[in-house]
């Protein structure tokens, strides 16, 4: 008897013998699983991280100046980190304009600011008391006028 020609497996063949059942949760055990998540993305970070390596020599100054900072006053998570990372980039970018005496965009400027007021860094109205004082969580670290 002659032998029959394999048949080909498609592709929706190989993924179903691929996956296997998945265990089956209770939803106490997803509610568990998920408030553990949301408990690590909320944790504040406690020791500076590394700067990412795309930052160039600005940006990279600048993370090393400010995440200390943001940790210090607990304002740093893992949830706004890159927010960081923009606003270091941000901070790279207009002081590398400004250091080859090149116009900086008024957009770049507005969201440098914006990012700063949102981290406290710049002590905006945010962290006043609406007398027009300032109150940023980072005033204690500055120099004061004499």
């Amino acid at each position: 008897m002659p032998a029959m020609p394999a048949r080909k497996v498609t592709s929706i063949e190989k993924a179903r013998r691929k996956t296997r059942p998945r265990k089956k949760q209770t939803k106490a055990q997803l509610a568990k699983e998920k408030a553990a998540a949301e408990l690590q993305q909320e944790k504040g970070i406690t020791e500076p991280p590394p700067p990412p390596d795309w930052l160039d020599t600005w940006a990279n100054k600048y993370w090393k100046r400010i995440v200390p900072e943001l940790i210090d006053a607990g304002v740093l998570t893992t949830m706004n980190l890159e927010g960081v990372e923009v606003l270091c980039l941000l901070y790279g970018n207009i002081k590398q304009a400004s250091m080859a005496h090149m116009p900086v965009n008024a957009a770049v400027i507005t969201q440098f600011r914006l990012l700063a007021a949102d981290f406290g860094v710049l002590g905006e109205a945010k962290f006043g008391d609406g007398n027009g004082t300032r109150k940023s969580k980072f005033d204690a670290n500055r120099k004061k006028k004499t």
